[in-house]
C-alpha cells in the first residue's frame, strides 16, 4: 500500500535535508515546490498536460509515469506533510479553538469548492492532491490537539481499528468489485455507486470481528495483524 512506502520515502528525504542542515524555511519551500509538482500530475493534470508534449519536459514526465504512474507518492505528497508536521512542532500557531474551527470550516469549504470546480471542467487525472488540502490538514490537526480528551479504553481500540481499516479496505474492495462484476455480467444489478459505502461497512465489520475474536485463546494469533 502506497501510504507506508510514501511515509518511508518522505522521512528519508527529510533526514537528508536535516543532515544538510537546511533551515526550516528552505525545507518548507522545497515542500511547496514538490507539492505543486505533485498537483500538476494529479488534480491539475488537465491544465499541465500540454507540458507532456514539450521537448524539454515530455520525456522526463513520460519516463516518470512509466515507472511510478502517480504523483501521490512520498516525494510529492508525503514529504510536504512531513515538513508541515515539522513546522508545526517548531512554530505551533497560537490561535484560539474558535479561530481554528473557523479556519478549518473555511478551508474545508474551499476544498469542496475547488474539487467541484475541477471536476466540473474535467481537469483532474486523479483525486488525491488539492491546493486546499494542506490548510484543511493544518487547521484540523491543530484543532484536534486542543480538544480535551480523558483517558478511555476506547482510544486503544480505535487505534487498532484504524489499522484494521487500513489493512482490510483493499481486500474487501477487491472482493466486492469482483462480486459486482459477476452481478453485472449476469444482468442482475450494478452496485458500483454503492461500492464505497459497502467497502467501508465491510471493513468495519471484518475489523470488529477480528478484534473481538482475538481476545479468545484459540484466535489470539489474530493479534499479529495489529500488534
Amino acid at each position: 500500500l502506497w501510504y507506508l512506502t510514501g511515509a518511508v520515502a518522505a522521512i528519508y528525504l527529510m533526514y537528508l535535508c536535516l543532515k544538510l542542515e537546511m533551515k526550516i524555511s528552505h525545507i518548507c519551500l522545497l515542500a511547496l515546490v514538490l507539492y505543486l509538482i505533485g498537483l500538476s500530475g494529479d488534480a491539475y493534470r488537465g491544465l499541465t498536460r500540454p507540458l507532456e508534449d514539450t521537448a524539454l519536459l515530455g520525456s522526463l514526465i513520460r519516463g516518470y509515469r512509466r515507472t511510478y504512474r502517480y504523483t501521490r507518492n512520498g516525494i510529492f505528497m508525503g514529504y510536504p506533510f512531513v515538513a508541515l508536521g515539522g513546522m508545526l512542532s517548531l512554530h505551533p500557531p497560537k490561535l484560539s479553538r474558535r479561530a481554528l474551527a473557523l479556519g478549518f470550516a473555511l478551508s474545508l469549504l474551499g476544498l469542496f469548492s475547488e474539487a467541484l470546480a475541477l471536476h466540473h471542467f474535467q481537469i483532474p487525472a486523479d483525486c488525491n492532491m488539492y491546493l486546499m488540502l494542506p490548510p484543511v490538514v493544518l487547521f484540523l490537526f491543530c484543532l484536534a490537539r486542543q480538544l480535551p480528551l480523558k483517558d478511555s479504553p476506547l482510544w486503544p481500540w480505535l487505534r487498532k481499528m484504524s489499522l484494521m481499516l487500513y489493512l482490510l479496505h483493499m481486500p474487501v474492495f477487491s472482493l466486492l468489485s469482483a462480486g459486482n462484476n459477476l452481478l453485472k455480467d449476469a444482468g442482475i444489478a450494478d452496485l458500483n455507486t454503492w461500492l464505497f459505502l459497502l467497502t467501508t461497512l465491510g471493513s468495519l465489520i471484518l475489523g470488529w470481528l477480528i478484534l473481538s475474536l482475538s481476545r479468545f485463546r484459540p484466535f489470539r494469533w489474530l493479534r499479529l495483524l495489529y500488534t
